[in-house]
C-alpha cells in the first residue's frame, strides 16, 4: 500500500510537471515543438502538407473575421460623418443623434463579441476537469444567455424556454468551457427564431440524458432551421462563417464543438429548413 501510494504521488507530480510545461509552451513555440514532432513520427513531406493545409486554414479565418470587422468599421466610419456633417450645418437634431448612436453602440457591442469568441478559439482548453451536475451546467448556461439578451435589448417573453436534466447525472468536464459552449449553442437557438417588432418568437427543448457512458445535452429550437444545401457547410463549423451578418460572429458553434471536442465528446447538428434545428452536445459521463 506505501509503495502504491508513493507511485501515484510520483504519477500525479510529473503530471503536474507536464501540464505546466505544455502550458509555458504556447504561441509559436508549441507549433514548432508540434511541427517538428509530427516530422519525426511522419517525414518532413507530412509535415509540410499539415502546415500548408493550416496556413490555409489560417488564412480562410483570418480572412473572413477582416472582412466583418472592415464592413462593421466602415459603418461606423459613415456613420461618425453624417454627424459632424449635421453638427457642422448646425442640424443635429436629438432624433437623429440617438438613432446615430443607437446603430454605433451596437457595431461596437458586436465588435466586441466578435473579439471575445476571436480570443476563446485561440485559447487553450483547460485540462483540468471536476465532476459538475448537468442540471447546474444548463441552469448556469441560461441565465448568461438571459442577461445576454437583455444586454442586447431583446425581449424573450415571447419564447417557450424548457429545461430538463436528470438530477444524478454528472459529467467530468472544464466548467467554463462547457458552459460556454451550452451558451454558445442557446445563443444560436434564440437568433435563429423568427422575430417581429417584440423580439423573437417560438420553443426551445433543452434536454439532457444519459446514453452509456455518454449524457447527451440536446438543445431543440423551433425556428427557420438550415436548408438542406447549406447544412453539411454548418457542420463544419469553421470558423468566420456566418449567415447573420452583424449578429453571427461566425465563431459561436466552432468554440463549442471546439470544447466539447476537447473533452473527449461530440457536436452533431440536425435541421431541416422551416422545421427547426437541433444541436447534440455529447460529454462522458463521470
Amino acid at each position: 500500500a506505501y509503495v502504491r501510494r508513493a507511485a501515484k504521488q510520483t504519477i500525479e507530480r510529473r503530471r503536474k510537471l507536464a501540464r505546466e510545461a505544455q502550458k509555458r509552451k504556447r504561441g509559436v513555440d508549441l507549433v514548432l515543438a508540434l511541427y517538428q514532432e509530427l516530422e519525426d513520427q511522419h517525414g518532413k513531406d507530412a509535415a509540410d502538407k499539415a502546415r500548408r493545409l493550416a496556413e490555409q486554414l489560417y488564412d480562410t479565418l483570418i480572412g473572413a473575421t477582416v472582412h466583418e470587422m472592415r464592413s462593421v468599421l466602415t459603418a461606423l466610419k459613415e456613420d461618425n460623418a453624417r454627424i459632424i456633417e449635421r453638427q457642422e450645418a448646425d442640424q443635429l437634431d436629438p432624433g437623429f443623434l440617438r438613432r446615430k448612436s443607437l446603430k454605433i453602440a451596437d457595431r461596437l457591442a458586436f465588435m466586441e463579441r466578435l473579439v471575445e469568441d476571436m480570443r476563446n478559439y485561440a485559447q487553450p482548453v483547460s485540462d483540468e476537469r471536476a465532476a459538475v451536475a448537468v442540471a447546474d451546467l444548463l441552469t448556469e448556461a441560461r441565465s448568461i444567455v438571459s442577461e445576454n439578451l437583455k444586454a442586447r435589448n431583446i425581449s424573450s417573453r415571447n419564447v417557450k424556454l424548457s429545461v430538463a436534466a436528470p438530477p444524478d447525472l454528472a459529467v467530468k468536464v472544464s466548467r467554463v468551457h462547457v458552459v460556454t459552449a451550452i451558451v454558445n449553442v442557446l445563443k444560436n437557438a434564440y437568433d435563429f427564431l423568427p422575430a417581429d417588432g417584440e423580439g423573437p418568437r417560438g420553443e426551445i427543448q433543452v434536454r439532457a440524458a444519459a446514453k452509456g457512458k455518454q449524457a447527451h445535452v440536446t438543445v431543440q429550437d423551433s425556428g427557420q432551421g438550415i436548408p438542406a444545401a447549406s447544412l453539411d457547410e454548418v457542420r463544419q463549423c469553421l470558423p468566420g462563417r456566418t449567415s447573420r451578418r452583424h449578429v453571427g460572429t461566425g465563431f459561436g458553434l466552432c468554440n463549442a464543438r471546439r470544447f466539447v471536442e476537447a473533452h473527449g465528446g461530440s457536436l452533431r447538428i440536425d435541421s431541416k429548413e422551416n422545421e427547426g434545428t437541433t444541436v447534440t452536445l455529447v460529454l462522458p459521463i463521470a
